[in-house]
This record gives C-alpha cells, structure tokens and sequence, in this order.
C-alpha cells in the first residue's frame, strides 16, 4: 500500500499496475466552487454506489512530485483517487490545466484532461478541432494581417463573426456570444482588422444562418442522453424525442472530437428542412441549464454521467470506448 496519499509514477506501459495502487471508489473533481449543484447531486448518485466524490479547488490541492512518486493532499488531507475530473473552475482554469496534466502523466486515470479543458476555453482550439476531425462546422479564420484576413474572409463569404481566443471558464457561451461582433461585408471588416479592435485576440468564423433548425445535445462519453429544441417544452416524457439519427450522429462526433465529459453539443440546420446539420459549438461540463430543468431531464443526465463514471472506476480508460447509456440503463 501507498502510505499519505503516495502514487507511483506510471508511463503507459505501467498504467494498470498504477491503478492497483489507488481507491477505486474514490474521484476528485477539480473545481472552484464546492457549491456547485451538478456536483451535489452527482455526489449523490455516487455516493449510493459507495463511491466517494471529493471537491478539490486547484488552489487547495497540493502535488508533490520525486522521482517515481507523486504525493496530492486536498487541503491538507492526502488523496489517492482512482479517478480524477476537470471540471469548471473559473479563474484557477488554467492552474487546474497544469494539475491535471501532472496527474495524468503520473499514470492517474483523468477527464477531461489538460487538452480537453484548453480547447474548452477556446473557442479557436474548439473550432479547429472539430475542422480537423472532419465535425460539420463553419469555416474559421484566425490572423491579424489585414491583407490575409480580408482575402481569406472574401473566400469564406459574410456574414463574419469575430469572437475572443480565449474565454475565462468552460461554460462562458453567453459572454462569449455578447462579444460577437458581426461583419455584413468586406467593408466592415476591413475597418475592424486595420484598427486598434484588432489586437489579435479574436478570430472569425462564418455566422450560422440560423433559419433552420436548432438543437442543445447532451452527451455522456459521447453519446446524446438528452435533446432540447431551440424553444424547448416545458416537459419532456422522451429526453431524445427531438433528435434524429443524423443530428445525433454529429453531436457525437462533435463531443468525441473535443472530448468533454460531459458535452453539450448545440447544432443547427443549414437551412429549414435540409436534415444537413453543422456544429456551432460544443460546451465543456455545461452549467446547470434552466431549460434542461424545466424539461425535466437534468437528472437524466446526470444519472447517465454517475452510471459512466461507476464504470470507469470499475473498468479503467477501456470504459471510455464501451459504455452507452442503453448498457447501463437499468444500473
């Protein structure tokens, strides 16, 4: 046994040995506010498994690193989970991206890694993601010479939206949208990036048409557990009555690509009726959604999620390629 939270450092080759070594029935979820209400019923639902979620704030967990060995407390109190979660932490984003990357390279199961939780808080990284996984989306530019940009921009067409690289937490869509600046023609754009607006912190990405339909898709290990339209009902008996098999398909290419746990995927039609759906954006552990509430599916998805974890814990990073919500149903 490993005394005082004592972990050994394991590359690939010495993962499964590693993970002997630590509680299997034990998380730590590294987020800012203990508060939050998805961990509370989420701890909840583990908690009936007999699996123990631990909020660590990545300013209170302390990593010890020495040769082979890795050594965390949480505030003060030494932790070997066999599991650990990014999950939103705000303005310690960035120093729970260092956490997570030093624990997974000591051979500790994570999700959402340092890599997922960085494209999480940018839009940029999200977007050449999903370009480059081949995820139906919209064309982007990124760039601050005027020249470039405005020949790039005549090949994409306009409308043109500007939005920031970077956002300071996972699930920022409304600041995001409110610092949407849109551009109708070269003209407007051409002021934008030739001034001192530009300072580089943007990029730009064809605007969504928005005359088709829209839907929100909540994911757990990519695969949609639960569907809201963009005016969604107050109830729903059926949490994926609103999602065809193609929309569902792009959803989960879309949060397999970015590799959130959970996603929520928001994707549109590119004209009414078309059945060709595009990704606008994909959200990192999503806040609690009012919508999804009022539906009456936000335990749905929760329940989805503790069922994954149960699983994970149980079976290791294998669980990330074979668990779906239909397999677990009655767990």
């Amino acid at each position: 046994m490993c005394p005082d939270g004592l972990v050994s450092v394991a590359v690939a080759p010495y993962r499964e040995f590693t993970m002997k070594k630590l509680d299997s029935r034990s998380v730590v979820v590294l987020a800012r506010d203990r508060d939050d209400f998805d961990l509370k019923v989420l701890s909840s639902m583990l908690g009936s498994r007999g699996i123990e979620l631990q909020i660590a704030d990545p300013l209170d967990l302390a990593i010890q690193c020495e040769g082979p060995e890795i050594r965390m407390w949480n505030n003060d109190s030494p932790v070997r989970p066999g599991l650990v979660i990014g999950w939103r932490s705000g303005p310690s984003a960035l120093h729970a991206i260092k956490q997570l990357d030093a624990i997974e390279q000591a051979g500790i199961d994570v999700l959402n890694s340092a890599v997922v939780l960085l494209r999480g808080l940018s839009p940029f990284l999200k977007s050449v993601t999903l370009q480059t996984n081949s995820v139906p989306h919209y064309p982007i530019i990124s760039g601050k010479a005027p020249s470039g940009v405005l020949s790039m921009a005549d090949r994409v067409g306009y409308p043109m939206v500007a939005r920031p690289l970077m956002t300071r937490d996972l699930d920022a869509r409304a600041a995001v949208r409110g610092q949407d600046i849109v551009f109708e023609d070269a003209s407007s754009l051409k002021e934008f990036v030739t001034g001192k607006a530009a300072s580089g912190h943007f990029y730009m990405q064809l605007r969504p048409p928005r005359t088709g339909q829209r839907l929100r898709v909540f994911c757990v290990n990519h695969h949609p557990v639960a569907c809201l339209p963009d005016v969604p009902d107050e109830r729903q008996s059926d949490p994926l009555a609103t999602l065809s098999e193609p929309a569902a398909h792009v959803a989960g290419l879309a949060s397999r690509a970015i590799g959130g746990h959970p996603s929520m995927v928001e994707i549109s039609e590119d004209r009414p009726g078309s059945r060709n759906w595009r990704v606008e954006d994909v959200t990192v552990c999503p806040g609690p959604d009012p919508d999804l509430s009022r539906a009456g599916l936000h335990e749905t998805v929760m329940r989805a999620q503790a069922r994954f974890l149960a699983a994970r814990l149980a079976e290791g990073p294998k669980a990330r390629g074979g668990w779906r919500p239909s397999s677990a149903a009655h767990g």
